[in-house]
């Protein structure tokens, strides 16, 4: 399902349990973009491949509260009212998680069971700390980029292993990244 330019999703799709790939996108850059403003919105969809959202116009992800299972990934982009991730708390993996352009996102708050392989937060300017993250040892990517208000990792203490891509850049308010501490190995596998 992809469902693209301005357009309000009221309490569709409330009766489909899985997706290969939902996709809402807004396409251009006038206009108000895309909202999920029904209570029932995709509240039976609990299997998806793939999720990835760009110009959503809510605050949460709320409508996506029984969505348990991501084979693929999970991207969010370019959403300047999201300010929580609290709506993806059933949700235990999802291959490369990323979230960028959320202008308005203060914390991450992803369940404590949640697993990924490659994550990326990036241009997320009011998320101080990755704070919320759950407890995550291994990936095979990092990329933490452009979060202008960023001051510390916590939320990654117990990461030991990045295998392959290994970024934290253009973070100019980052001061601790002590939550490091347990990296031991970088690039290999």
């Amino acid at each position: 399902v992809i469902i693209g330019q301005n357009a309000d999703i009221q309490n569709a799709f409330s009766q489909i349990t899985k997706l290969k790939i939902l996709k809402l996108l807004k396409y251009n850059t006038s206009g108000p973009g895309l909202i999920v403003s029904g209570a029932n919105s995709f509240n039976s969809l609990t299997k998806c491949d793939q999720l990835e959202f760009s110009g959503l116009q809510n605050s949460n992800l709320n409508f996506l509260s029984n969505l348990d299972s991501l084979k693929s990934g999970f991207a969010i982009y370019n959403s300047p009212n999201i300010t929580s991730l609290l709506g993806l708390s059933s949700i235990s993996f999802a291959n490369s998680f990323s979230v960028a352009g959320c202008n308005a996102l203060v914390n991450l708050n992803l369940p404590p069971a949640f697993k990924t392989n490659n994550l990326s937060i990036g241009s997320n300017p009011l998320l101080t700390s990755l704070a919320g993250l759950p407890s995550i040892t291994q990936l095979d990517e990092l990329n933490i980029s452009s979060n202008e208000g960023l001051l510390s990792l916590n939320g990654l203490n117990d990461l030991n292993t990045v295998k392959s891509i290994f970024y934290i850049l253009d973070n100019p308010a980052l001061t601790d990244i002590s939550a490091l501490d347990n990296i031991k190995i970088i690039g290999a596998t």
